[in-house]
C-alpha cells in the first residue's frame, strides 16, 4: 500500500516538530540545571566564607580549638552566628520568612502625603519626587 504525499509530509512536519520540541526541553533541561549548579555553588561559598570569619574570631578570642572540642553546643552556635539573616526574620516557631515590602506612598493629587504635612500635588508625592 502506497501512502499519498500530503500523509507523508503530514508525518515529515510532525516528526520535525517532536524532535524540536524534545531538543528544546533538553536544552532547557541543561542550561536551568547549570544555572542553578552556579547560583548553589556561590551561595554555598558565600555561606563558607562567613563562617571562615566567625571561626577565625572565636579562634582568636580562645586561643584554640578546645572550647569546641567536645561541645556540639558551640559549634551549633558558631555555626548559626554565621548564617546571613539580614533579610530575614524569624518567627516565634524558627520558620523564616522574608521581610514584608516597604509601604508605598499615595501618588495621586489630593492626598494626603503620610511623610509630610502636605498634599499630593500634580508632579507626584514628595517622596517621589526624591526618587528622579
Amino acid at each position: 500500500m502506497k501512502i499519498m504525499i500530503k500523509y507523508r509530509l503530514l508525518i515529515a512536519m510532525l516528526a520535525a516538530t517532536g524532535a524540536v520540541v524534545v531538543s528544546m526541553f533538553l536544552i532547557m533541561q541543561w542550561s536551568i540545571g547549570r544555572g542553578f549548579l552556579a547560583y548553589v555553588n556561590t551561595m554555598e561559598e558565600d555561606r563558607l566564607g562567613r563562617l571562615a570569619q566567625v571561626l577565625e574570631r572565636a579562634y582568636q578570642a580562645n586561643g584554640s580549638w578546645d572550647f569546641v572540642k567536645d561541645d556540639n553546643a558551640t559549634w551549633s552556635k558558631l555555626v548559626a552566628a554565621s548564617r546571613e539573616t539580614s533579610d530575614l526574620d524569624r518567627t516565634e516557631h524558627g520558620e523564616r520568612r522574608m521581610t514584608p515590602p516597604p509601604r508605598r506612598f499615595p501618588t495621586s493629587p489630593g492626598i494626603p502625603c503620610r511623610r509630610a504635612s502636605n498634599t499630593v500635588s500634580r508632579e507626584g508625592c514628595c517622596c517621589s519626587m526624591r526618587r528622579r
